[in-house]
């Protein structure tokens, strides 16, 4: 499309042609050169000035003797004095018109000699050329501010939109635009406009003005943000008073964009090590909202260490303050500390220490019935996030320094710990009171197959992982809640003890599980004879009890399939089971994992869920064998001797089963209480007790009863059904004979079936891609797809393809007869 400057050109072109035949357009510094070809209306004759006029009045004479077509001359330098072409200027029309010129006589434009000058040669050839990119199309009369603008934008690359508090930003975090303004002699404009627009009269160097800015834009974010702080030490770099607060919020928004940051943190840590910047920063309300120098966090964090160092209960009584800086800070720049936030881990220990003084001081008042304690855990904002909190602390500690931890986790992994064995002892001596371990609002492990997953329309995809505790289950919840799945989360019930032969066990499609210890081993059986305390004898039994219904995939195998790949695998079964071989080794996955393995469970999980939903699935359900203990840093675990290993007890720090002799100090059921068949009982030290072995007790612990290892998530994923996508048609030619064809692709809408589709034809030989069309969008109307061919071969195939699934929806194999070309084209 012609610009606003080539549609004044051809404007006057035709004017000026109307009674005359020639028009000799002398364009003194060549500033319209660039436009000018393509400013020519169609009724006249262009002849440009390439070094002779004598070629010029050759070229016109024997093409038009008689002068009776149109024509223009142009001539990209100044008219010469005797012209070599006078005759054509008298009987024709002559014009003296370059860029600057244009825009006076035709866009009303106000000159003067600096615009004049900065219209000149190559900058006004750039703005010619690029009029509708850097200028659109402005409004009659044009003013000078827009010209100026027009130039610097094409400088910064900024486009029409140009913005002098951008071009700032620019400037300031690179030294691409300093040389641009230097190469195009606009630099001491740009400073002046900086100047005018926002009173900053830096008087320094081009080499010395990327630091006038920065210094402009940092601390007037320290002056504004903090009520005036360094006002009169640093007078000298800022701008006028009354534009303070622009380049405050400015400099927010440098901070803020993620291609322009390195520029904001660059110049901070320079500028700080050129200025004395401590002796002016004061006051923990003046230095909250202050985000240019790193200083003010290590103040802020300074000022709370040494508050919190003062008494003994300093924590406690400083919460409050702790809570207003670490929010307000959480944000800067600087709160990093390796791979960590430092003023989020204060806010969360602050957090932490709030939950669980609260929750000590409820356990404290009455005694409670094992429903409350299961409730009070699993309910929407319940103790759950008690967990959460300390194992998301715990991740980050290996990246905390011994000071940090010392000053602001202690405390509150201190009072975790006591909430920790209050609720976990409370649990175990509520528990005990059961006839039977059944506990109302929470579904028992044990029905899993026959109560869900049997009530569920097929196909389904159950994945069966180890180790989930609850508010793991919540964190998948939320996150497949974003992807705008329908997400149900029910509590459940683990069967006891909670190790993953039990647990496992427990979710397949049998109605009773036997338990026996023999030479001090557990053995967990199916129909008292069918032993499944392996995951290979597990995946055994439920081949041959789903009768060839039932496809096990592995969870690495789901990232690793396609679309198409995973579909085909899975569409003729009514069950797909889906299970984790990194994580279900019975009996030792919790020795020795770091905590950062369960975030990467949840994001496989997650991956893996959305794709089997993609790959047509519309129910996923996810369940787990147990949940766990994490012991709390520093905390020391007690632990109950007179339990020994024997050849009819199997016994492990959280139970012991079989036939254990009696100790009054630990909780205990029959098999019948915890509905294993067989003859014995399993025992269970409280709270965060375990039972003496030799080695180190390791952090993570299982097989025990409390709400961690017991309460554990059922998560149901439903996708929401979604009207079908409409069928293509395609007309694949038998022979192609051309280099650039067409395929007609037609949309064919079906009940059910009309979303939008989005194909793309691909054609290939030998497996490779030889061509392929653009993506196309087909739902109500027929399309073409045009394709050029990279190579001739002498057959190839052609593929329609879904662009969002990579499903082939047609394939043919196709003859290619054309004469002249070679192979490769």
């Amino acid at each position: 499309m012609a610009s606003q400057i080539q549609e004044t050109i051809k404007q006057i072109i035709l004017d000026e042609l109307r009674d005359y035949p020639i028009l000799v357009w002398y364009d003194e510094d060549g500033s319209l050169e660039e436009v000018m070809l393509e400013a020519i209306p169609p009724s006249v004759n262009f002849v440009p000035y390439t070094g002779s006029y004598l070629a010029i009045r050759a070229k016109i004479e024997k093409e038009d003797p008689e002068f009776s077509a149109k024509w223009l001359i142009y001539v990209p330098k100044k008219a010469m004095e005797p012209s070599w072409i006078r005759d054509y200027e008298l009987f024709g029309k002559k014009s003296e018109m370059n860029l600057e010129k244009l825009l006076v006589d035709y866009l009303r434009l106000e000159s003067d000699l600096e615009l004049k000058g900065l219209l000149a040669g190559e900058r006004g050839r750039l703005l010619a050329s690029r009029w509708e990119e850097v200028m659109g199309e402005p409004k009659i009369p044009l003013r000078k501010n827009q010209v100026v603008n027009g130039l610097l934008s094409i400088a910064f690359n900024l486009g029409a939109s140009f913005s002098l508090g951008r071009a700032i930003l620019e400037y300031a975090t690179f030294s691409t635009p300093r040389q641009e303004l230097l190469r195009l002699g606009l630099h001491d404009a740009f400073a002046k406009l900086v100047k005018s627009g926002l009173g900053l009269d830096a008087e320094v160097e081009p080499e010395n003005f990327s630091e006038a800015l920065a210094s402009a834009l940092l601390f007037s974010e320290l002056v504004f943000y903090s009520k005036g702080l360094g006002e009169q030490k640093f007078s000298n770099l800022l701008p006028k008073k009354d534009k303070v607060e622009t380049w405050a919020r400015l400099a927010r928004e440098w901070l803020e964009h993620d291609s322009l940051r390195q520029g904001f943190i660059k110049w901070s840590k320079e500028l700080a090590k050129k200025y004395d910047l401590r002796s002016e920063l004061q006051g923990v309300e003046n230095l909250l909202n202050v985000m240019s120098f790193s200083i003010v966090d290590e103040i802020l964090l300074e000022e709370l260490k040494t508050r919190l160092s003062l008494e003994p209960d300093a924590y406690k009584k400083n919460l409050e303050i702790m809570d207003r800086i670490a929010k307000s800070r959480e944000h800067s720049p600087w709160a990093m500390m390796g791979k960590t936030n430092t003023w989020h881990m204060v806010w969360q220990s602050s957090q932490l220490y709030r939950l669980c003084e609260k929750g000590i001081s409820l356990l404290e008042k009455n005694s409670h019935d094992v429903e409350f304690f299961a409730n009070k855990y699993v309910e929407n904002e319940g103790w759950w996030k008690i967990d959460s909190i300390y194992r998301e602390l715990y991740m980050h500690l290996e990246y905390a320094e011994e000071d940090f931890w010392k000053t602001f986790l202690k405390p509150s992994f201190s009072i975790y710990a006591v909430w920790l064995r209050a609720f976990t002892e409370g649990f175990s001596n509520a528990a005990e009171k059961l006839k039977e371990w059944k506990i109302n609002g929470l579904v028992n492990q044990y029905d899993f197959w026959s109560k869900i997953l049997e009530k569920r329309e097929k196909p389904l995809a159950i994945l069966l992982v180890d180790a989930l505790r609850y508010e793991l289950g919540k964190e998948l919840e939320k996150d497949l809640r974003q992807k705008e799945y329908e997400v149900e989360l029910t509590p459940m019930l683990s069967s006891l003890p909670s190790i993953t032969e039990i647990g496992m066990a427990s979710l397949m499609p049998t109605p009773s599980l036997t338990a026996k210890v023999e030479k001090g081993k557990l053995d967990v059986l199916v129909e008292g004879v069918t032993q499944i305390n392996q995951k290979a004898t597990r995946q055994s039994f439920l081949q041959d009890k789903l009768d060839g219904r039932a496809v096990i995939l592995e969870l690495s195998e789901i990232s690793k399939l396609s679309p198409i790949s995973l579909k085909s695998k899975i569409e003729e079964y009514e069950y797909i089971i889906v299970m984790d071989r990194d994580i279900d080794i019975a009996g030792t996955y919790l020795l020795e994992v770091s905590p950062n393995l369960f975030q990467e469970l949840i994001m496989k999980l997650s991956n893996a869920i959305d794709r089997l939903h993609k790959a047509g699935l519309r129910t996923v359900i996810v369940s787990t064998d147990h949940g766990f203990l994490l012991i709390p840093k520093g905390y020391e675990v007690n632990t109950i001797e007179g339990i020994r290993s024997e050849d009819d007890v199997d016994k492990k720090r959280r139970y012991a089963i079989g036939r254990p002799s009696y100790n009054p100090s630990l909780v205990q059921f029959r098999f019948d209480q915890v509905s294993l068949n067989g003859d014995g009982i399993v025992v269970f030290p409280r709270g965060l007790s375990c039972l003496s072995m030799p080695a180190p007790i390791p952090m993570f612990l299982h097989g025990g009863i409390s709400p961690q290892e017991n309460c554990i998530p059922l998560v149901i994923s439903e996708a929401k059904i979604e009207v079908g996508k409409v069928k293509i048609e395609a007309e694949i030619p038998e022979e192609i004979s051309t280099a650039v064809f067409l395929i007609n692709l037609t949309p064919s809408i079906a009940p059910g079936a009309d979303k939008a589709r989005v194909v793309r034809v691909e054609v290939y030989s030998d497996g490779r891609k030889i061509a392929e069309s653009d993506s196309i969008e087909l739902q109500r109307e027929a399309k073409k797809a045009r394709l050029i061919l990279k190579e001739i071969k002498p057959e190839v195939e052609v593929k329609i393809v879904d662009v969002d699934t990579f499903e082939v929806l047609k394939s043919k194999k196709v003859k290619i007869s054309i004469v002249g070309y070679p192979e490769e084209i």
